[in-house]
């Protein structure tokens, strides 16, 4: 796990009670890995989330791709053949890019849904609001 990486897991454990994060879930037979997969209870969403401070824009936009059209209903089968989840559950997937990278990025993406896109920028330690907003003072 990168130093962004390390920086996104902090952003989702201190921006968003009751969630289930898991870095790299690995599905059997499917090489390529999202660097988290994240469960809202609350919401009933299941995030997908890749973090990106640098990589190509074309090797980007496949690996998007990619997750929507191979892992994202991979993950779905076996989150619910083992119980985990229900049909209720909405699937998004969410990017935590390079500011710079963002404009692109969304341009001539080709999914059939689109991303939640973030800026790296966000998740700075000294950017997020203290107190904790689900914590009394």
């Amino acid at each position: 796990m990168d130093a962004w990486e390390e920086l996104v897991l902090q952003y989702f454990t201190f921006q968003r009670p009751l969630l289930f994060i898991n870095p790299n879930y690995l599905i059997p037979d499917d090489p390529k890995l999202p660097d988290f997969v994240v469960l809202n209870f609350k919401q009933k969403i299941v995030s997908i989330v890749e973090v990106n401070a640098g990589v190509s824009l074309g090797k980007l936009k496949a690996k998007a791709r990619y997750l929507e059209m191979k892992y994202t209903p991979k993950l779905k089968a076996l989150l619910q053949d083992n119980s985990v989840v229900d049909d209720s559950w909405k699937y998004v997937l969410e990017f935590f890019l390079d500011p710079r990278m963002l404009e692109k990025f969304e341009q001539n993406l080709g999914l059939d849904v689109k991303p939640c896109v973030h800026s790296l920028e966000e998740v700075l330690p000294w950017k997020l609001k203290w107190p904790r907003p689900d914590r009394p003072t």
